[in-house]
């Protein structure tokens, strides 16, 4: 396995960038801390700082070495895609350096009549359920850690990895099963920016030329990106009956967040009915939770948290929410709704069912910050939709330490093989839902809609890392966008929208000018 990386300038130079790789490993925060210390920190010490938090985070929570490994996924996730299928029960097992998926069925005639055959030749074998190969990833074990400074910044980069063994699978009770497949090479990466960006996750999938995989960038900031490659297989996509995370993202964030989940009640959870003169109930968007969203916001009381699976209808999920704010809310004079992203939509569904309610007396304002009203075409992308969303959603580094591991390998698996449920099929650009919610010469006065506008190639502010072809550029089409939501659509509702500049989709929370709108409600 070997590595180049070549950059071109404005002249149009191409010349080689220098870069630091390891073969066989498991890309671990110690290994790329140790790495990046030995070869980058004099020149890199701000973004350094991202990298520095993150490990001190992993040594807090005790995680181990290797965590990251893909053996690890196996391990930790196995048990939480039951169900997960609705056309058959669904498993994923750890098969040496590969996850694989597979989905027991009923046997067909065909089945029945091999079993027979085996029977007359007098092999063994059970009649019963047919486990059928759906899917597998796995990683080449290759790390390259790659310097991006001020000297290329806005320049084309383009990464080539060359793999002897032309991708094939890996060995294991699997690998007939995967050989003859199509494998899709994707490069991986982790990126490490200036003071003001943190770090951000990225996928794309490479461009196969002999034994060469070739991704490109733009550079821009100054920092570093970690980079493994990815290999995927996958026979058929499954629907999603449910976020089979849900569960395990709370738990997760409540030993991330323990101070927000001690200070805000859970809504649903609340025992009993809330006196205070004024209550607000924060909304999350798609698989996320309120701590993850929210956690930024300084506390105040009458703050309640609405926790609830994403991928669920958001009409349902607007129905939960109504109920709860009847039972724990109704003796309030006021109620705000404050809702991040998807959150918003479910937000105005429960105000809109609020409203229609003879005997409830509060007054129901709503708040939506980088809420898709019109949709956003990140949405539009199917599958890769939940790992794209995820991604941009959910803030990294400092802020909330090391990435879930179990979420990171779920996320590998639904590009390839979720339909979009119906909660992220919703907010799909001029869908059913979106039409129906606001009709022709309607406008829902009681919103107030916050528009982020963020440039990923700002110099300051910038997360650093674009790639050529990646959803950024291709779905948002030049237009303003907050990273997942076009800032027209975020803007999309309500008498008098308020843009906030320089505001990606997972920092509206920490804008001095949205705490103070908030703080003083």
């Amino acid at each position: 396995m070997s590595w180049t990386v070549m950059t071109e300038d404005d002249r149009g130079e191409v010349n080689p960038l220098r870069f630091s790789s390891a073969t066989g490993v498991d890309v671990t925060v110690e290994l790329v801390h140790r790495m990046v210390s030995e070869h980058y920190l004099a020149e890199l010490p701000s973004a350094f700082r991202f990298l520095d938090d993150e490990r001190r985070f992993k040594g807090q929570q005790s995680c181990k070495a290797g965590v990251e490994s893909i053996s690890q996924w196996g391990r930790e996730i196995s048990d939480l895609m039951v169900s997960a299928s609705t056309t058959g029960h669904v498993r994923i097992d750890f098969d040496r350096d590969a996850l694989v998926m597979t989905r027991r069925r009923n046997p067909t005639p065909a089945d029945r009549a091999a079993f027979e055959e085996r029977r007359r030749r007098f092999e063994l074998g059970e009649p019963g359920f047919v486990d059928e190969f759906v899917a597998a990833v796995w990683n080449d074990r290759d790390l390259i850690i790659i310097p991006v400074g001020d000297a290329n910044a806005n320049r084309s980069i383009e990464i080539t990895y060359v793999s002897d063994d032309t991708a094939s699978p890996p060995a294991g009770p699997h690998r007939s099963l995967i050989h003859g497949h199509e494998i899709e090479t994707l490069f991986e990466w982790r990126g490490y920016f200036g003071g003001n960006s943190g770090a951000i996750d990225g996928l794309t999938r490479m461009v196969k030329s002999g034994t060469r995989y070739i991704a490109q960038l733009a550079g821009a900031q100054t920092g570093f990106i970690v980079g493994t490659i990815i290999r995927r297989v996958a026979t058929s996509k499954v629907a999603m009956s449910g976020d089979k995370l849900f569960e395990h993202i709370l738990h997760t964030n409540t030993e991330h967040f323990p101070q927000f989940h001690q200070q805000v009640p859970e809504l649903t959870t609340a025992f009993g009915t809330f006196t205070g003169a004024s209550a607000i109930v924060l909304v999350h968007g798609t698989v996320s939770s309120c701590a993850a969203a929210f956690h930024d916001l300084p506390h105040r009381s009458g703050l309640f948290a609405f926790e609830h699976d994403t991928f669920l209808n958001i009409i349902d999920n607007a129905k939960e929410l109504e109920r709860n704010i009847r039972r724990v809310l109704g003796n309030v004079q006021r109620v705000l709704l404050i809702g991040h992203s998807r959150g918003g939509l479910v937000a105005r569904c429960a105000a809109h069912r609020l409203a229609g309610i003879a005997g409830f007396y509060p007054t129901v304002a709503v708040w939506t910050f980088g809420t898709p009203h019109k949709g956003t075409p990140v949405a539009a992308a199917g599958g890769d939709a939940l790992q794209l969303i995820a991604a941009a959603s959910n803030p990294i580094g400092p802020q909330t330490g090391c990435v879930d591991t179990r979420l990171a390998a779920i996320t590998r698996f639904l590009p390839m093989l979720a339909k979009s449920p119906p909660g992220i099929a919703q907010m799909v650009p001029d869908c059913d839902f979106l039409q129906l919610l606001t009709p022709p010469g309607e406008n829902d006065n009681f919103v107030t809609a916050y528009a982020g506008n963020y440039d990923i190639t700002d110099r300051e502010n910038g997360f650093g890392i674009a790639f050529r072809g990646s959803y950024g550029r291709i779905a948002f089409d030049g237009k303003a966008n907050d990273l997942v939501v076009p800032t027209a659509s975020a803007a999309g509702c309500g008498p008098a929208p308020r843009f906030v500049q320089r505001c990606a989709h997972s920092s509206y929370f920490a804008q001095p000018s949205i705490q103070y709108d908030i703080s003083t409600w």
